[in-house]
């Protein structure tokens, strides 16, 4: 029993509203919404197709696909979709050694996905179904649905059902959504759910998902044999750079001299690069590595939170009516957000209560504890506007840095000293250069790829004399790293407008590639990336493209849709490289299956600069309606 997302909106406008005594119509037929007329021929429900969108996982970019998944879930839920009905999905962490088959599915209500870690959904699962939450959520309900007088007032927009979380595997998920003949959208980023295990199973039970199938998973997932299935490619202007697979047992264990002598064999086999870019043969995103610099972030420290807070009722109780008192004296209106402590008193007397900050503009991203917490309010809707609370949003932030710049052979060494001792992080200090915290893979991967380190030019934004902002690119490298969306279905695959990230610092971490507010996108790449030929670049062009003979965006769009063809991708992915700034050549760096697909991703970006734009749910609509198209026997051919 609780609002939706757009209950939560509407409850706080209609309070706007009502206070300043407008009259907002709602219906979209009041408003000359076209969509009105198309929502009174809503397809009955035995002819929607359900799309059970399954993220999470336990690879270091799980958070990321939460908030990869939840963002899918909501779009296709709350936009314009007439015939697709959404279901989120868990993919729970497992122990190590877990059949892909037996892997935990957990279907999610709607209060429960509101999290902001996978450890958090997963702990506020395995409460909801103990015994005493069981009782108490019965008990709860009764109560609201009394209250409320759902059947005859309730909009199934704004209102979510409580339902308890069910849990199953893997196995009796694809299984279940063979049987329904659903769609699987895949939102699991790098593991099980990028390497081709996952599409796999689907494709064995010939169920419709999103995305590459199992063979183009696998080639994009190894970087070794991404850059195999490359070569020859360089006469159209793409290139590979060149790569050293290593086990990991011949770089663990290396005393001065062994690590002298496996650096000496990698730069000559590498063709006498300067510095090293180390990182695993098959990982889901190659975040983290410097752009020019060697300073990388702090880790931040693992946060969980509980909506409701695991206090007494009567403690809970109390909270809320001192809370609705301040409201009141304060004169507040709407809604607003208050912070505070609960402070043991002893003796056993009742806890106190500490208000220490009112804040009357909440947070309002989409896993907002606003919404977490009108999710699972049974109160009645006529109160309900004037009671929304909202606690402060505090992200966790989890970046894979596991593409490390070495210098020199006392690199190497320090790189598999910590290989060695399972360390999960190198400390400041650990390599030869200045560095923040590096974090490690952690248990390592059976090999690792050695590939010279590409040093590209740094855009950043200035100051200008009259106080306006400058686009600058430093350095005399000619190259800058894009990242490029395809999509449609198998034969038709196009290239997106490409993208540029302007970096906060010296990294491209997953914060700035998937979080709004931590990295700014250029969509299309500006002119002021490209002004005039550099003598100092390090790689010139080597197809003999002239510079003034193209549009150099342009050129880098169809080499993309090239690699994609290459790559045997399907449906959407995203494919990151350089590109040369007068040529539009591109370096390779990787492709990605299943690409974030969080608020502020470049592909809706890249989805609106198109010559026909699509917001982001008609871009969704796009991949679920390929998904839809292609045959079993297509993605398996």
């Amino acid at each position: 029993v609780g609002l939706t997302h757009k209950g939560v909106l509407r409850r706080i406008l209609e309070s706007a509203c009502r206070r300043h005594g407008i009259a907002l119509p709602w219906r979209r037929a009041a408003l000359g919404d076209p969509r009105a007329a198309a929502s009174s021929s809503r397809p009955p429900a035995s002819r929607k197709r359900r799309v059970r969108v399954l993220f999470g996982g336990d690879t270091s970019e799980r958070q990321v696909s939460l908030m990869s998944g939840t963002n899918v879930w909501l779009k296709l839920m709350l936009g314009d979709h007439l015939d697709i009905v959404p279901e989120p999905y868990l993919l729970a962490p497992a122990d190590p050694g877990t059949e892909v088959t037996a892997l935990p599915v957990w279907k999610l209500p709607y209060e429960a996905l509101l999290r902001h870690t996978v450890e958090e959904v997963v702990e506020g699962c395995n409460r909801v179904l103990s015994p005493e939450m069981a009782q108490s959520t019965a008990t709860m309900r009764e109560e609201a649905a009394l209250a409320l007088g759902r059947a005859s007032q309730s909009d199934g927009e704004e209102w979510t059902e409580l339902h308890p979380p069910q849990l199953s595997n893997l196995e009796a998920f694809v299984r279940e959504s063979s049987e329904a003949g659903d769609v699987v959208f895949v939102a699991v980023h790098g593991g099980v759910g990028e390497d081709g295990r996952l599409q796999a199973l689907l494709e064995s039970r010939e169920v419709r998902f999103t995305g590459c199938g199992a063979e183009a998973s696998r080639l994009c997932m190894d970087k070794m044999a991404t850059g195999r299935a490359l070569a020859g490619m360089e006469a159209q202007g793409i290139f590979s750079l060149r790569k050293l697979q290593l086990p990991t047992s011949e770089l663990i264990d290396r005393d001065s001299e062994g690590a002298e002598m496996l650096w000496s064999r990698a730069v000559a086999e590498l063709d006498g690069p300067s510095s090293l870019c180390i990182k695993p043969v098959a990982d889901g995103c190659s975040t983290g590595a410097p752009l020019g610099s060697s300073r990388l972030p702090m880790a931040a420290p693992p946060v969980c939170y509980h909506t409701p807070p695991r206090f007494p009722t009567d403690v809970t109780a109390s909270i809320r009516a001192q809370a609705t008192t301040l409201f009141e004296a304060l004169g507040l209106s709407d809604f607003v957000r208050m912070d505070g402590w609960v402070l043991p008193a002893g003796d056993g007397a009742a806890p106190q209560v500490v208000f220490s900050d009112i804040n009357i503009i909440s947070g309002m991203e989409q896993t907002s504890f606003l919404f977490q917490q009108a999710a699972q309010d049974p109160r009645s809707r006529a109160s309900e506007a004037r009671a929304l609370r909202a606690a402060k949003l505090l992200t966790n932030p989890s970046a894979s840095l596991w593409v490390v710049r070495l210098r020199c052979a006392e690199d190497l060494a320090a790189y598999g000293a910590a290989l060695s001792a399972g360390a999960s992080q190198m400390v400041p200090g650990t390599l030869s250069s200045a560095h923040g915290i590096i974090e490690m893979p952690c248990p390592p991967p059976e090999a690792f790829l050695l590939e010279p380190f590409l040093v590209s030019a740094n855009i950043r934004i200035s100051r200008g004399e009259d106080g306006g902002e400058l686009l600058v690119r430093d350095g005399d490298s000619d190259w800058v790293e894009i990242t490029v969306g395809v999509l449609g279905p198998q034969g038709e695959l196009a290239a997106m407008t490409p993208s540029i990230t302007v970096v906060s610092g010296d990294i491209l971490s997953l914060e700035e590639k998937f979080q709004g507010g931590t990295g700014v996108n250029l969509t299309p790449p500006p002119r002021e990336v490209a002004k005039e030929p550099s003598t100092g670049s390090k790689l010139p062009p080597k197809s003999g493209v002239k510079a003034e003979s193209v549009d150099v965006n342009l050129a880098a769009q169809d080499r993309i849709t090239a690699v994609a063809a290459a790559l045997k991708i399907t449906g959407f992915s995203r494919i990151d490289a350089f590109m040369h700034v007068h040529t539009g050549e591109i370096i390779v760096i990787e492709a990605n299956t299943v690409p974030g697909m969080t608020p502020s991703t470049v592909l809706f970006h890249q989805a609106l600069a198109e010559e026909v734009p699509m917001l982001p749910h008609q871009f969704l609509d796009k991949v679920v309606e390929y998904a839809c198209q292609r045959s079993v026997k297509e993605v398996t051919s």
